[in-house]
């Protein structure tokens, strides 16, 4: 399994909980929307689980008006997230300890 590294490891603490891109595990992540990751252009998502077991995306961008962000997500939010992203990284019972419906 590739590990999908960013520019630099982004710490965030929100609502008390600390969400680490660097020791959280990648769920899935998607290509640039207008490009490719390597392009400058457009965003990059990826989907982290932390070890204990909250979910978080990090929307990378390379358009010039945005700024990078990370956002925590809820259970069922990080499920549909999970069939949207291109690139799945862990496989679904792992990701979240049933298989899908």
């Amino acid at each position: 399994m590739a590990r999908i590294e960013l520019m630099e490891p982004t710490i965030r603490t929100i609502k008390g909980k600390r969400f680490d891109s660097k020791t959280a595990e990648v769920v899935a992540h998607g290509s640039f929307l207008g490009g490719y990751r390597g392009d400058h252009l457009g965003r990059y998502q990826i989907l982290y689980k932390t070890k204990k077991g909250d979910f978080f995306m990090f929307h990378e961008t390379n358009w010039e008006d945005e700024l990078d962000c990370l956002e925590p997500v809820s259970f069922a939010e990080a499920e549909d997230i999970y069939h949207q992203l291109l690139c799945p990284e862990m496989e679904y019972h792992k990701a979240f300890g049933s298989e899908p419906e």
